[in-house]
């Protein structure tokens, strides 16, 4: 989802109700389910899709047919302010990047 604070988690919240990307593929967001109901309830948009932990997504990739959250847990959401990017903002973005192209290399994502 990029960084918490910026314009990626409100792109993915549309991006995830798209028609045109849904014909496609099933997309799955790396981040923090926190951070994206944040971000929905700020901007007036949809909730986020269902979460899964991290720690359970090998498991349950495979049986997706939905959008969904890897929920990565990485951003204190007490911290987060919406549009103002930071240390901490920083870090978590790159865990999602670590965690999405983890997933990526063992192969836990569609090609």
């Amino acid at each position: 989802i990029g960084d918490p604070a910026g314009v990626g988690p409100e792109l993915c919240l549309r991006l995830v109700r798209e028609p045109r990307v849904l014909d496609k593929c099933t997309p799955v967001l790396f981040g923090d389910a926190g951070v994206l109901t944040a971000v929905s309830e700020f901007c007036s948009l949809p909730a986020p899709p269902p979460a899964i932990p991290y720690s359970d997504w090998q498991t349950r990739c495979s049986e997706l047919s939905e959008p969904a959250v890897v929920d990565l847990g990485a951003m204190d959401l007490a911290a987060l302010k919406v549009g103002w990017a930071d240390a901490a903002t920083g870090r978590a973005s790159y865990k999602y990047i670590e965690a999405a192209i983890a997933a990526a290399m063992a192969g836990w994502t569609a090609p």
